[in-house]
């Protein structure tokens, strides 16, 4: 693993502050969008049977805007056998008001227009959003949807879909907000323009009130940037930002966003490659500006040290002239701990009034926050605690001083607030009610923060593809706060070449085969999609779970056949209550946004990020930190979220120590097991001691490798067949020697 960007090399100790102002929020209302007994699309089923990609559809992607004390929503309408655009809108302004609804006629086109019986599709496009924009100019609404890539040969009358209405038409009286102010659906912006394969859109509102559109061309690692402006009669052509369709190894897309903000626009963003280079998935983090109020093709850019820069840009990941790059950091270097460091989820984040930049990611399962405070000119960065987490899809605001991040965590509203340019997160909000949230998005107006979000209910296996929208209204402020979060010293990352901090000891205290879930039969402690075993272990032949049988498993056996909406219960006894890591052994073939949820008692970790393995019957430890167990009976519950993208091979609850007590030395080395011997040069290692060093020797006692234990196992199939001796130790406590066969 590369260590090349160094972000800050100094240490400060971890200071306190005394009584400052944190951000506060209120919850003011919950409205329903959808009227009773109607609600929004949601792809229930199987993925690739009855969707691609995701469940979610709405809300989704840029579906949400508010101005001039209105507020305005697309949908599509639930179940698929409508699946038709929908536009809400409210006056926010009047405590009486209703959401007044308009149904188009354009439904849902489903993954690349193919139908079944002629009207229904045969699986839906979770890529394919609605984005709203309303234009203050001319009072307009604007509405770009359901597209995906897609060529007008494929589909030609809906390759692009585009709808706008009559001017003045968005502030009119709820009486005459009505579908006959819509001009009929256009495919294009401009006549003189090519529209095909276009994906994401987004529209934004300049001070001004005209509108930036910004979509994509191309496809996933290989797509052009492309945005175009309307100035209350008219869009422009479309003008280049990115190239990243290229010759390989050069072909990338763009994963962010863009956002007018304090009288400048800014763009904030990951790349992915066609083919993946020295990480997995996206990398980096890149940031560019421009302070002309209306961009366009003409417009000067700056990057984060306010160089010059010339656009359309084609490489991000080099210079754009001699010491000019966007390329901010690269978190994957920084923080990586994977062979192949994953850069998921597009990244979250905000530039603030006074010029404070926060920027949060995920990498290998770990969530990171970069931030640099305003007049500073290098960037900090941290790992862990509570910074929050992109993987839901949060977003990232600033208010006055304070910059803040809205989650969905457990089905619930979850608000994390730091003040500008530190790392000290706090929670100031999680929500109450009893309802259930699926997906949300969020909007900052003034001093209010409106969440527009789709109902989870009770059973989220067991609803269907119709599902109840909600609006949260908040009022946001500032309050003295007595008790602040400590101020987080930024990390100190490692030299190139040098060793990543050890891991943490951990001793694993419950051990559950996966294999070994509850009896009770289905829809009480498992829920199969088949009526049969179809695995070939023999084992639990009368139920209905997929048990095969692995080498490489722990206990020989696994979970196969796991698909979405799939899930296992556990219930096991805790001598000590207190917090535990668990740990999820898997392996995974070829996804990287394998995912499963899992609860522990009543607490809910959801969309779990399971590691790619590679193959079948290679597993790898995925960890879920501070478990909370009571003394006493616990219950675990997994759902698997993507359809047979892992394979489920142990469950374990393991305690975090400082370092092995002497007593415990010689039971830690009879429990490790290394298999199989002989090999063809890959041994497995099962242990109870997490983070294990190796050193392996000939015959002669010479050194032939050395490293860290990585998913444990060891691979040295690129030494000549013989006799080796396999040295194990953990943090020079103790040192176990092995003899080993290579054939």
């Amino acid at each position: 693993m590369k260590k090349n960007n160094i972000l800050l090399l100094a240490f400060f100790a971890i200071i306190s502050i005394n009584a400052q102002n944190v951000l506060s929020v209120d919850l003011d209302k919950i409205t329903q969008v959808s009227g009773p007994g109607e609600g929004g699309l949601y792809f229930a089923g199987t993925k690739n049977q009855q969707f691609r990609f995701s469940q979610r559809i709405t809300p989704h992607g840029d579906c949400l805007d508010v101005v001039n004390g209105y507020a305005f929503v697309t949908w599509y309408k639930g179940g698929v056998e409508f699946r038709n655009l929908m536009l809400s809108r409210k006056n926010l302004t009047d405590p009486d008001s209703q959401w007044v609804t308009i149904e188009f006629p354009h439904q849902h086109v489903g993954i690349r227009g193919e139908f079944v019986n002629g009207t229904t599709p045969a699986r839906g496009d979770s890529h394919n959003t609605a984005a709203i924009g309303i234009s203050t100019i001319d009072n307009t609404v604007h509405m770009i949807y359901d597209m995906h890539s897609y060529t007008k040969s494929l589909l030609p009358t809906s390759f692009f879909n585009y709808t706008v209405s009559v001017p003045g038409a968005a502030f009119l009286p709820d009486s005459e907000f009505t579908i006959d102010k819509f001009l009929p659906k256009q495919n294009m912006l401009n006549s003189t323009e090519d529209y095909e394969r276009m994906t994401y859109p987004f529209i934004m509102r300049a001070d001004d009130g005209s509108l930036i559109v910004r979509y994509r061309q191309g496809g996933s690692g290989e797509g052009n940037i492309l945005f175009a402006h309307y100035d209350g009669t008219k869009w422009t052509d479309n003008w280049t930002y990115g190239i990243g369709i290229l010759p390989e190894p050069n072909t990338h897309s763009i994963y962010g966003s863009e956002r007018f903000l304090n009288g400048k626009f800014y763009s904030g963003f990951s790349i992915r490659y066609n083919v993946f280079r020295d990480y997995f998935a996206n990398n980096g983090f890149y940031f560019a500006y421009t302070n002309d109020s209306t961009p366009s093709a003409q417009s000067q850019w700056f990057n984060v040290k306010d160089q010059a820069i010339t656009l359309p840009f084609n490489n991000p990941d080099s210079e754009l002239a001699p010491g000019v790059s966007i390329k901010v950091a690269e978190p994957s270097d920084d923080y990586g701990i994977e062979d192949l460091p994953s850069t998921t989820f597009d990244p979250a984040w905000i530039v603030t009034e006074s010029g404070a930049i926060h920027f949060v990611t995920r990498v290998d399962g770990r969530n990171v926050h970069y931030y640099r405070a305003a007049g500073a000119t290098n960037f900090s960065s941290n790992h862990g605690g509570i910074i929050p987490n992109p993987q839901v899809r949060g977003k990232m605001f600033s208010y006055k001083k304070q910059v803040f991040m809205v989650e969905l965590l457990g089905g619930r509203v979850n608000v994390k607030t730091t003040p500008e340019g530190v790392n000290a997160w706090k929670i100031v909000y999680t929500g109450t009610e009893t309802n259930l949230y699926q997906h949300f998005n969020a909007i900052v107006a003034n001093d209010k923060l409106y969440v527009y979000l789709m109902s989870r209910g009770s059973n989220v296996a067991g609803e269907g593809d119709s599902r109840p929208l909600f609006f949260q209204e908040f009022s946001l402020g500032e309050e003295i706060d007595a008790n602040p979060a400590p101020i987080s010293s930024p990390d100190t990352l490692p030299l190139p070449g040098t060793n990543p901090e050890p891991e943490p000891v951990r001793e694993v205290a419950i051990a559950i085969e996966a294999e070994d879930f509850d009896g009770g039969g289905q829809d009480v402690s498992y829920f199969d999609k088949t009526p049969e075993n179809s695995g070939n272990a023999g084992y639990r032949t009368d139920e209905a779970v997929d048990i095969d049988s692995s080498d490489t498993a722990s206990g020989g056996r696994v979970i196969t056949i796991f698909e979405g909406a799939e899930y296992l219960v556990y219930t096991f006894n805790v001598d000590i209550a207190g917090e535990y890591d668990l740990i999820v052994t898997a392996s995974v073939r070829t996804r990287d946004d394998s995912i499963m949820d899992v609860q522990v008692n009543e607490t809910l970790f959801e969309n779990v990020p399971i590691a790619k393995t590679g193959d079948w019957n290679v597993f790898k430890a995925n960890i879920i930190p501070k478990v909370t167990l009571k003394e006493g009976e616990n219950t675990l519950r997994v759902t698997q979220k993507r359809s047979q993208s892992s394979r489920l091979d142990k469950l374990e609850f393991a305690t975090i120590g400082t370092g092995l007590s002497i007593d415990d030395i010689e039971a830690k080395k009879a429990a490790i097991t290394i298999f199989p011997n002989p090999s063809k040069g890959v041994f497995y290692i099962q242990s109870k001691v997490f983070g294990l060093d190796y050193v392996l020797r000939n015959m002669q006692g010479q050194l032939m490798d050395s490293g860290r234990v990585l998913d444990d196992q060891v691979d040295f199939s690129k030494f000549t067949t013989g006799v080796y001796f396999l040295e194990l130790s953990k943090n020079n406590e103790f040192n176990l020697t092995k003899k080993i066969i290579i054939r």
